[in-house]
């Protein structure tokens, strides 16, 4: 059995003259469609911006290939002999890099000199992790030998900022500390690995056994399981290596002892999941609060217009076509306020980049996408849900009964104890993020009274990386001269260098004999 057209078409229009008679009477009060609106784009808006980084965060997969089967050694610092080692030996892992972030080298060529951040890389890592660069080409093997290692890649903002997105850069030789590099390739907007912020320059980790370095644990290390293999089966063929590691690299007897394998997704987002669900909670008890004052302000317009209802049904209009009149406005309010709240949101996305900490891991990764705009138009929705409650509450008035009196209306009663309920919630919800905020100052307060061991007030800091290698008394010469003309300047008391800055989130260590006082055997 076919359908009417004519039933189709008419059935359209009684919609569209609902949402016209919505509009004129929207239109009519124009403060109550004004806080109304506010208070949905506020509520809609907030929920929707937050739950774009927790979703960018932490719900999004990582950009990298098959990301479920990528772990870390548990952040733990491994030398090259431990990845060329593992690499040969290593069953349970398909492969294994190393990456190393944090190195500062000074860009002396194209323009003005500046301080970089770079990162050293296996020759195998972008492989392993499935990323292509967007110009040019990744690392070869035969780049990780001492004298083919002056290669790099250029990360993307870098390269626009610096270079203009030139796509000529690719064979383009740079000066890097006073050598040439020879750039080889540009990585993709969203590349960053592990917290730190993301480095302009990635080269290549060289690989010489002669080295002194060869056996210093500098790097982090990644690896990809093998197909059937899991982190508990890799971390057992590990711990049966570590005797030979061991032995063949002179490492001392506690060795090993804190080596496990985390997912790279937990290492990287673990130590901002927590932080990152509360905030979206909270958020959403902001989104039921802003749902019940409208679904309030619609009950008290549902009681003004109580007679009006118990009119309208008197005289002949059935309940659906009221409950669809006032829906109408409920699902305008809801509507306009989704759409507002979205453009909020995409302000406050904007916004929270800016906000968040520059080491925020997958920072890069935040923004708005398809699941953003569903999470939001399903908010939106069921606050037009909500508000539809009024609409069914005042048309089961009895027209005889609220026509004679408003006082002894069930319907009216049944109303009040409803919009009580909502004052309740809305009570309680207010109380539970006041006493969240409260815990979370006095948090921060106790934070910012822990005395960290130094003082920053009247502290500047800078940082300053030679142009070109130095043997280390060069090196020493270059900044006591340089801590001496900064302590010559107006105003300054007295100057210092560090390696790196106290809470940066790097650290060096190394053995130091003391002189006259020999380590003990063992």
């Amino acid at each position: 059995m076919g359908s009417d057209p004519l039933f189709g078409t008419h059935m359209v229009r009684s919609l569209l003259r609902d949402f016209q008679h919505a509009i004129r009477a929207l239109s009519r009060r124009p403060g109550f469609a004004l806080v109304a609106l506010t208070t949905l784009a506020l509520g809609i808006g907030a929920n929707t911006a937050v739950f774009s980084v927790v979703n960018g965060i932490v719900l999004s997969r990582l950009p990298f290939r098959e990301p479920d089967r990528l772990v870390t050694l548990g952040g733990s610092f491994i030398s090259n002999a431990e990845l060329l080692y593992l690499q040969e030996n290593a069953r349970q892992l398909a492969d294994v890099a190393a990456y190393s972030p944090g190195w500062g080298m000074a860009l002396t060529s194209d323009g003005e000199p500046i301080q970089l951040t770079a990162a050293k890389a296996s020759v195998n890592l972008l492989g392993m992790l499935g990323v292509s660069p967007v110009l040019g080409r990744g690392f070869q093997s035969e780049e990780s030998t001492p004298g083919r290692d002056r290669v790099v890649l250029l990360n993307h903002g870098f390269w626009r900022d610096r270079f203009g997105g030139d796509s000529a850069i690719i064979g383009r030789s740079i000066t890097l500390d006073g050598s040439p590099f020879t750039v080889v390739g540009v990585l993709p907007s969203d590349f960053q690995l592990y917290s730190q912020s993301a480095a302009q320059l990635l080269i290549p980790v060289t690989i010489d056994p002669a080295a002194w370095y060869h056996k210093g644990q500098n790097a982090l290390g990644v690896a990809r399981l093998a197909p059937g293999a899991t982190a508990s089966t890799a971390l057992t063929e590990l711990r049966s290596h570590l005797p030979t590691i061991r032995e063949a690299n002179g490492f001392t007897a506690d060795y090993g002892n804190g080596f496990t394998f985390v997912s790279l997704s937990d290492y990287l987002v673990g130590p901002v999941r927590t932080m990152l669900l509360v905030l979206l909670g909270a958020v959403g008890f902001i989104v039921l609060i802003a749902s019940a004052n409208v679904g309030n302000l619609l009950l008290v317009r549902a009681t003004e217009r109580h007679r009006e209802v118990a009119v309208r049904l008197a005289i002949g209009a059935s309940r659906v076509h009221v409950i669809r009149g006032i829906a109408a406005e409920s699902l305008l309010l809801a509507l306009g306020g989704t759409l507002i709240g979205f453009g909020l949101a995409v302000a406050g996305v904007a916004v929270l980049r800016r906000l968040l900490p520059a080491d925020m891991p997958r920072i890069s990764a935040v923004h708005v996408d398809a699941r953003v705009l569903f999470v939001c138009a399903a908010v939106g929705l069921l606050v037009g849900a909500v508000a539809l409650l009024p609409a069914l509450m005042s048309t089961r008035a009895n027209p005889g009964e609220a026509l004679r009196s408003t006082r002894g209306d069930p319907s009216l009663r049944r109303g009040a104890r409803l919009r009580g309920a909502l004052v309740s919630t809305e009570i309680a919800l207010a109380l539970v993020l006041v006493v969240g905020a409260g815990l979370m100052v006095k948090t921060l307060w106790r934070l910012s009274s822990v005395d960290p061991g130094f003082q920053s007030a009247r502290v500047l800091t800078f940082r300053l990386q030679p142009s070109a290698p130095r043997s280390s008394g060069e090196a020493y010469q270059y900044f006591t001269r340089a801590l001496d003309e900064v302590a010559a300047l107006p105003g300054v008391q007295s100057t210092g260098g560090i390696h790196h800055l106290p809470m940066s989130g790097y650290n060096w260590w190394a053995d130091i004999d003391v002189e006259g006082r020999p380590l003990a055997a063992g």
